[in-house]
């Protein structure tokens, strides 16, 4: 703890920022949900199953419980539990940004290019893709400020996640 302590002066945003974003959750993981930002060393229970992405790598690691988990900078570590499962996507969409969704009040409509509207299309996961996948691609468009594509998206996450408030509120936007 005291090396964490010396680390936040030097380093503070390299150790406390943002480094994942739950992209699905089954069960629970203490105050963790589905689009919850992860920061550095942050520590958990896990009880159920989760699918973290990490921004700066772009990988996804898949963890099930019960299990003890501190999120390190570059990829989860079990302390207690089955080890992290990095999980590959074969068409995965541009890069994800910290910082979250961007607030319904700053939304407005994007220009799509033919460019990416190419990449969106390779990008799209199908209907019957992970949670995760689709999670993912959902929060890249919103990203993108393209926020009515990503509604459908939502809507249909939350039809199967009903537990999950934050997929409702997307869905009602």
């Amino acid at each position: 703890m005291r090396r964490l302590a010396f680390l936040a002066i030097f380093l503070p945003g390299a150790v406390w920022a943002q480094v994942a974003l739950v992209t699905d959750l089954a069960g629970s993981a203490g105050k963790l949900a589905i689009l919850s930002e992860v920061h550095a060393e942050t520590a958990v229970q896990l009880d159920g199953a989760m699918t973290v992405l990490y921004y700066s790598s772009g990988d996804e690691y898949s963890m099930k419980g019960p299990a003890r988990i501190v999120f390190g900078p570059m990829e989860p570590k079990v302390v207690q539990g089955a080890p992290p499962r990095r999980v590959s996507s074969a068409a995965k969409p541009g890069a994800l940004k910290p910082g979250g969704l961007a607030p319904a009040t700053f939304v407005m409509r994007s220009k799509v290019s033919p460019e990416l509207r190419a990449q969106i299309e390779a990008a799209r996961p199908s209907a019957n893709a992970p949670v995760a996948e689709r999670v993912r691609f959902a929060a890249w468009l919103e990203q993108l400020h393209l926020k009515d594509e990503a509604r459908a998206y939502w809507k249909a996450l939350a039809a199967e996640r009903p537990d999950s408030p934050q997929l409702k509120e997307l869905a009602a936007r």
